[in-house]
């Protein structure tokens, strides 16, 4: 006790002040932390837990919400306050889920659980010692710094540092049942390889790259390839081509349509309609509406008899989702109008909406949710799309909306 008590403290501290250090850019230390709390609670699920799960799935709802507006350009922000309260919980919940006497979990776990803020502390204050400087001493030395040091954008060092986290906490997973002997060693050797790294950064002896202009590019070809104006063009026409008829043609599919979507697409249909006649200046967000609700109902309602068609058909839809999927990703990547942009946040969801339906002890109907929200997600990112791309066809897209709507409510009684 004499001990627990003094360490339980020093890492309660360090934990807090490790996330407080990650908050240098705009939904860095949100993300970790919201990652984190997806480990630490997906565990406690699986320890049945249930102190652990009522503490945790709050701070992920918070988190989420919080991102919504935190990632860059973010237009609020956590301060010291609020990156040390995740900091203080996310030890907390470590703490009690790798509790011997309420848990079957080695508390050395939660070093991988509370992932590279904690290993970006260590790192710092390791290379701040090593040049003869105090550790508390602040810089731009952290790991965010480095990449963006490095040559990459905000997005895309944010989006490599939730990449490092989310390994870690799968790291967490993977070790779950494994004894100290196994769990230390491993990540005294991530450390040291972390340590090393930021030790040999500080030194010089990893070169920092070239300026943009200065760089020799031999794969000038492939540059003029990709800036081509077909690649720019053709994944939106074929987006407004295909997503139009896809949706058009869904609605004579389903063999049945339940009462309860019936009647919430009649009434839907009704909004629709009377903001597009009455409140011409809101179309988009009337448009918005019925195409995100509509096809959600529409794809819920579908999918089973999709899958239940004659052989060809199941694999010609999931063929038809992937090309929608690649262009979309090609829409955004080449887009010369940056007319919708990808932030980190859509790429953790997305993520999260492939990986979580899968993962052991979730039931095998539970499953099936992550191809279905990968569905909506492919579809959600074509309408916006569309919309920003043929912002002239608003009432064309609104008609869509309300066939897809009326057709759901007709079917119904069919």
């Amino acid at each position: 006790m004499w001990i627990g008590i003094p360490v339980t403290a020093l890492f309660l501290v360090a934990v807090s002040n490790a996330v407080n250090l990650t908050d240098g850019l705009d939904g860095l230390a949100g993300g970790l932390s919201f990652l984190t709390f997806c480990g630490i609670a997906y565990l406690g699920y699986l320890s049945n837990n249930s102190t652990v799960l009522l503490l945790t799935v709050p701070f992920l709802g918070g988190v989420l919400g919080f991102l919504r507006y935190n990632t860059y350009p973010a237009r609020i922000f956590m301060g010291d306050g609020g990156s040390q309260l995740l900091g203080f919980i996310m030890g907390v919940l470590a703490i009690l889920l790798t509790n011997s006497t309420s848990g079957p979990f080695n508390p050395a776990l939660s070093l991988f659980l509370l992932g590279l803020p904690f290993l970006d502390t260590l790192g710092v204050a390791g290379r701040r010692l090593a040049e003869g400087r105090s550790p508390f001493i602040g810089d731009r030395k952290h790991v965010h710094h480095k990449l963006m040091t490095a040559g990459l954008s905000h997005y895309e060092a944010v989006t490599a540092i939730y990449a490092i986290q989310a390994g870690m906490v799968g790291l967490a997973y993977l070790l779950r049942w494994q004894s100290d002997t196994l769990i230390v060693p491993v990540y005294l050797i991530l450390a040291g390889t972390v340590l090393a790294l930021f030790i040999a950064a500080g030194h010089g002896l990893i070169p920092t790259p070239a300026p943009q202009n200065a760089r020799v590019r031999s794969d000038r070809w492939l540059s003029d390839l990709f800036s081509g104006p077909w690649l720019r063009d053709l994944p939106t026409r074929f987006l407004g081509a295909v997503v139009p008829l896809f949706l058009i043609a869904s609605v004579f599919l389903p063999a049945h349509v339940p009462d309860d979507v019936g009647y919430v697409s009649i009434a839907l249909f009704g909004i629709v309609l009377l903001g597009l006649a009455l409140l011409p200046r809101l179309a988009p967000y009337f448009v918005r509406g019925g195409l995100y609700m509509g096809s959600t109902f529409l794809l819920y309602v579908s999918d089973a008899s999709w899958m239940q068609a004659i052989s060809p058909v199941p694999m010609t839809y999931h063929i038809l989702f992937g090309a929608m999927a690649v262009m979309v990703l090609l829409s955004m990547r080449f887009d010369s109008q940056s007319r919708f942009q990808t932030t980190p946040l859509d790429y953790l969801m997305v993520c999260l909406a492939l990986v979580f339906p899968f993962l052991p002890e979730v039931s095998i109907d539970t499953s099936a949710f992550g191809l279905f929200a990968a569905k909506l997600i492919v579809l959600f990112f074509s309408f916006e799309l569309l919309l920003h791309a043929f912002s002239d066809r608003v009432k064309q897209l609104g008609l869509l909306s309300l066939w897809v709507l009326f057709g759901l409510g007709i079917r119904m009684w069919l």
